[in-house]
């Protein structure tokens, strides 16, 4: 995932770096990392929605990942809410520093 990560921010691909954002918090969401997953997918789905990378709700939807639907607590909105507010270079910057990321390489 990493190597994916750096390809695509080096050539510019806004939706493969949304859409490998989106697949790192669901890493960390089966890695136990609840928070780190919801910021994660808050900034995936910014950058989707702003991007226009329709593809990236497609896969979410096919790999069943509702991210909204599945806040239940506040940490998780503010996690959200602290991912939505990332730029996506800065979600990138984040996401390379995810442990599950760097397990990946």
């Amino acid at each position: 995932m990493r190597e994916g990560m750096e390809i695509f921010k080096d050539a510019g691909d806004l939706t493969g770096m949304a859409l490998l954002l989106d697949d790192a918090a669901a890493v960390d969401l089966l890695a136990g990392e609840r928070v780190r997953a919801f910021r994660l997918a808050g900034a995936a789905a910014a950058h989707i929605a702003t991007t226009g990378a329709g593809l990236g709700v497609i896969v979410g939807t096919e790999e069943g990942r509702h991210w909204q639907q599945d806040i239940s607590s506040d940490d998780d909105r503010r996690a959200w809410a602290a991912g939505q507010a990332m730029s996506l270079a800065n979600a990138l910057d984040y996401g390379l520093a995810d442990p599950a990321v760097q397990a990946s390489a």
